[in-house]
């Protein structure tokens, strides 16, 4: 993200005010109450104010920030630079918390160069639903989740491109090929989060980051010690149909949430004398074309499998739920 001095203003946009972050809420445009966020979003301001930018904006492009004493903010935009970008940088810098990093006085911003960057859209989520929304709505805070992902089983390649869609239908998906497993993961948890808005992103997820892991993921990759046997098919079917309410509590619970959410969704599981010790989500090998890709829906399913008895029986077995979209 550059940062320039100054800049030749062309047009003056005058922006309503906004409070001072030091109270509990914060008013952008629109007269929209949000609570204001005191805790680390997980990157710097700029790297959060440079997903305001549409993909591939014109670098000479350029939004100024007037940060005043009071902690109203107004803008001005040159070469171009939307008002709607505008609107999201001041609230960007509205919302950030208080202390060394928050931008202060005259602040010129221009756009980035290259592809997103992963950590960066997370913090921004984070920083815009985090005031708007609580955590029944889904995940607020995933880049600890995300960190997990990828810290464990195969791990993310430097190549990994993520893409989360919202038109026609939600859809969070690895880029290129079949998904491994650290990458089905982070699918998962990004098909989970409260997007504050409808924008399509493709990103990555480089090393670079001062989030830490945290969170279970453990049901998205397998043992490391070897299996011995394998769970008879119809025994399968009969101890998992008796999970029906268990599982219709977990879907109603997705559709609560992401009401178009609908697909396949396959679950590989081991037992041990009767009881599953493990489970972890597989490729979806359902009938079904898409995938119900949802981190809080697998950990209910995962849930509902370990609550299950099947009688003495030890090895491995998988088995496929097809939910409808309503």
């Amino acid at each position: 993200m550059r940062k320039l001095q100054s800049a030749a203003l062309a047009v003056l946009m005058v922006g309503a005010a906004c409070k001072t972050t030091s109270t509990p809420e914060v008013q952008p445009q629109g007269g929209i109450q949000f609570n204001a966020v005191t805790t680390d979003p997980g990157a710097s301001f700029e790297d959060i104010a440079a997903v305001c930018w549409p993909f591939e904006s014109d670098e000479h492009q350029r939004v100024t920030l007037h940060i005043q004493p009071s902690g109203d903010i107004f803008f001005d935009v040159a070469e171009g630079a939307s008002n709607s970008t505008a609107r999201c940088l001041r609230e960007v810098a509205a919302l950030y918390p208080a202390g060394p990093g928050k931008p202060t006085g005259d602040v010129t911003l221009s756009p980035p160069w290259g592809r997103f960057d992963g950590w960066a859209v997370l913090a921004w989520a984070k920083l815009l639903s985090s005031g708007r929304y609580d955590q029944s709505k889904g995940l607020i805070d995933a880049a600890p989740l995300v960190k997990a992902c990828a810290s464990n089983g195969m791990g993310l390649h430097s190549t990994s491109v993520f893409q989360v869609t919202h038109i026609p239908n939600f859809k969070a998906q690895v880029i290129g090929g079949s998904a491994i497993d650290s990458e089905r993961c982070v699918e998962a948890v990004l098909g989970s989060i409260v997007w504050p808005n409808t924008r399509e992103f493709t990103m990555t997820f480089g090393a670079k980051t001062r989030v830490a892991a945290a969170g279970d993921v453990a049901h998205y990759f397998a043992p490391q010690d070897p299996s011995s046997g394998v769970v008879e098919p119809q025994k399968i079917k009969d101890v998992v149909s008796l999970l029906k309410p268990k599982v219709a509590e977990c879907w109603n619970a997705a559709l609560a949430r992401r009401p178009a959410l609908g697909g396949g969704r396959t679950l590989r599981f081991r037992v041990a004398s009767g009881k599953v010790v493990n489970t972890w989500v597989v490729a979806n090998a359902s009938d079904s074309r898409d995938s119900a890709t949802d981190y809080i829906l697998d950990g209910c399913l995962s849930t509902a499998l370990k609550s299950a008895n099947f009688e003495g029986a030890t090895g491995e077995g998988v088995y496929s739920w097809v939910f409808a979209a309503r």
